[in-house]
């Protein structure tokens, strides 16, 4: 018997996407290498009704696992524009690149840095 005709196309290269959860795992393991891993981040993905939810939340292996949700990005199966919450604050970003600056923003936000430090120092005791 033969084959069924396929109608799927052939181009399935995603080389040309960047999705925003690569993105941000890239972030994740920065903090981690950063720290020497006393304080890093998890990057978890959920559904959100027809949207994809990214949550990325630090944690402190030595402080008992202590979490500590940081911001949540939120895009439609496009991956893009994206949508990032962070301090009651909402950033949009059109593209991989525009998402790269609200990162830029948020994790040296002073409120971000003044987190990483006490949990760091926390850590080393």
């Amino acid at each position: 018997m033969p084959d069924p005709e396929d109608f799927w196309g052939n181009d399935f290269d995603t080389t040309a996407f960047i999705p925003p959860v690569t993105i941000l795992r890239e972030q994740a393991a920065a903090l981690g290498r950063k720290t020497k891993q006393l304080v890093t981040a998890e990057v978890d993905t959920t559904q959100m009704y027809s949207s994809i939810m990214q949550t990325m939340t630090l944690v402190a292996p030595a402080l008992d696992n202590y979490r500590y949700k940081l911001f949540t990005t939120v895009h439609d199966i496009d991956l893009y524009p994206t949508r990032t919450t962070f301090n009651s604050n909402l950033y949009e970003a059109e593209d991989a690149d525009a998402f790269r600056e609200v990162l830029r923003i948020i994790l040296s936000d002073p409120s971000t840095q003044r987190i990483v430090k006490s949990l760091l120092a926390q850590s080393k005791t």
